[in-house]
């Protein structure tokens, strides 16, 4: 089978909309990614920084408080760091909404998927009170501007990230042979988190060609990167391991070395082979099949390597193959998130819907229901993120949720509903099943047939 619009939509471009007519090429899909990235700018996120002031102020009034405990100045600085706590989640309620609104109103929404594909890739889970808000705003600062652009780029922001190197404990790392490791108070060692994870789950992959010797050498090379009081990425120079370092067969830094020489690293080490053919294989997993065609995951590594890391031929490269527009394929499980945003999408839902709606129906209607269904969002389990596995989340109590989320939530996000005949096609495209347009026609309520098919085993997978 060869390109289909409706298939396109389904399975890379966020679903299908009433809104919007499904792309009608593959080059039609590249000049999409290529384009200004216009949906940042119709609905912001806000800025890691504001986070970054809000922790500080936050450290300062907890310290207040304690040294102040059953006084007048005490409560009052209690008052302010929960003021401060209350405001963090509104924000992170803002840019979930956001994050929505770009999704059901981008005319293709390829973007946003591939910003929840790259965030998952480089999962931070939440390691304080403020942080645990700021998962979308790191996620803007450095993975979003590089979503079409290189993957050395977007490697080097996100591994000197604050909240990457806090998640990671790159923040205690030392070096042994450092001033500060010498001549500290503390007692301190290297931390092989960040080094590691960069190795084994950014870039090389678990059967990549490197060994524990790598690993422990990289972690040397990264020692000084750290975060100041201010929660700003700094390099320390005093953190840093002194000599020489062999990483997969390279010298990097000299006497002292910098952050020249980790960047030149994490440049080598985006531009390998293993890394081409690691990240090949994740994207092909997520958007086409669990078992992915060998020949396809050579072409994206090709393209990637001969575009020096760039994202986009790569992309170009996975739309263009054969096995991407496979039916038989369509076997992948949505998300949780992308279940319900591509259902908002079939529904019909607008930004300006999206971002009118009350914080407690926001929250209810998607987050709490995205974690009820299994994907509690910026707290994965682990560094490795998401499971790509349909089995995980093709559970009872998964699949229970999602069809209650079908059946009660698209009235109450939405005045008006659909006729379920006619969603059959918005929804599904024109290859709708006959099983699917049976029960929708069929429906006793409009409610039901609408649910019935966003309940559908068809719109469950892309």
């Amino acid at each position: 089978m060869g390109f289909s619009p409706d298939l396109a939509a389904r399975r890379f471009g966020g679903g299908l909309s009433p809104h919007f007519a499904p792309p009608q090429s593959v080059d039609a899909m590249i000049d999409d990614l290529a384009a200004p990235d216009r949906m940042a700018l119709t609905y912001p996120v806000t800025a890691y920084s504001t986070f970054q002031d809000m922790d500080v102020r936050t450290i300062e009034l907890r310290g207040v408080y304690k040294k102040n405990n059953g006084t007048a100045k005490g409560d009052k600085a209690r008052a302010a760091f929960r003021d401060i706590i209350r405001m963090a989640g509104m924000n992170l309620t803002q840019d979930r909404r956001a994050q929505l609104a770009r999704y059901v109103d981008a005319p293709i929404a390829m973007r946003e998927q591939l910003w929840l594909f790259w965030t998952d890739h480089f999962t931070t889970v939440r390691t304080g009170r403020i942080d645990q808000y700021s998962e979308l705003a790191y996620a803007e600062q450095v993975i979003r501007p590089h979503v079409t652009g290189r993957f050395a780029d977007m490697l080097l922001g996100v591994s000197k990230h604050p909240r990457m190197l806090l998640f990671l404990n790159q923040t205690n790392s030392v070096g042994e042979n450092s001033s500060l490791g010498i001549n500290g108070r503390k007692k301190r060692g290297i931390n092989e988190n960040l080094a590691r994870e960069i190795l084994e789950l950014h870039t090389l992959g678990v059967d990549g060609n490197y060994s524990q010797t790598d690993v422990r050498n990289f972690a040397k090379l990264l020692t000084g990167m750290t975060i100041d009081k201010q929660r700003r990425f700094i390099f320390d120079q005093r953190r840093s391991e002194p000599g020489s370092h062999d990483v997969l067969g390279v010298t990097y830094g000299r006497r002292r070395p910098g952050l020249e020489a980790i960047d030149q690293a994490l440049l080598d080490i985006a531009r390998r082979p293993d890394t081409a053919r690691h990240l090949a294989w994740k994207l092909a997993v997520h958007f086409v099949s669990e078992t992915p065609a060998a020949d396809m995951i050579d072409a994206m590594a090709e393209a990637y390597l001969d575009a020096d890391t760039a994202l986009l031929p790569m992309y170009e490269a996975m739309l263009r193959h054969d096995a991407a527009w496979q039916t038989e394929a369509l076997s992948n499980v949505k998300w949780p998130i992308e279940y319900v945003f591509s259902a908002s999408r079939a529904l019909g839902m607008t930004g300006a819907e999206v971002m009118a709606l009350a914080d407690g129906r926001f929250r209810s209607a998607f987050s709490g229901r995205v974690a009820r269904m299994g994907q509690r969002m910026g707290r994965a389990a682990g560094p490795d993120g998401w499971e790509e596995g349909d089995d995980f989340w093709i559970t009872p109590q998964s699949v229970a949720q999602r069809i209650s989320w079908a059946m009660i939530e698209p009235s109450r996000i939405l005045d008006d509903l659909p006729d379920p005949r006619e969603f059959v096609e918005t929804a599904l495209g024109h290859d709708a099943p006959e099983s699917v347009r049976f029960v929708a026609s069929a429906a006793e309520t409009q409610a039901e047939g609408v649910g019935l098919v966003l309940a559908a085993p068809a719109f469950q997978r892309r």
